[in-house]
């Protein structure tokens, strides 16, 4: 029989060693402290292998920092525009817009790979879409 790794003090991505906790059927079975402080056990295969990093606080943040883009308004051409307006515009995911403001990175960048600013297409686009609305058109 192999020798048991000690694994006390490594960390795991969000996840340090705290102390062998069992096994689980086959399977030997860590205690981990994330760190948020929140204490978990966790399977040596699956911290090894990178499938487990975290407690689960890991994708709470990154929900958060995604809704907390959502909510938000950004002034351009002299008009609020949603998140989907701009990915509208600048022919981009919506994730790439959330991205962005969750971030705080520009959004002024997603519009041109050469740096420009708002180009008249978009511009041109964006008057075309404004006028169908005022119609009532779809």
């Amino acid at each position: 029989m192999p020798k048991r790794l000690d694994l006390t003090g490594q960390q795991f991505a969000d996840l340090t060693a705290l102390r062998l906790f069992g096994r689980q059927g086959r399977y030997v079975v860590w205690s981990r402290r994330c760190v948020c402080g929140r204490v978990v056990t966790a399977r040596v295969e699956a911290l090894r292998s990178g499938n487990k990093k975290s407690c689960g606080c890991r994708q709470k943040r990154a929900v958060r920092a995604f809704n907390a883009g959502k909510a938000k308004y950004h002034e351009l051409l002299g008009e609020q525009l949603t998140a989907n307006q701009i990915a509208i515009l600048a022919n981009v995911p919506i994730q790439a817009v959330y991205y962005r403001l969750a971030h705080e990175f520009p959004i002024a960048d997603l519009f041109s790979s050469s740096g420009a600013t708002f180009s008249s297409a978009a511009k041109a686009r964006w008057e075309r879409r404004r006028e169908s609305v005022t119609r009532g058109e779809p």
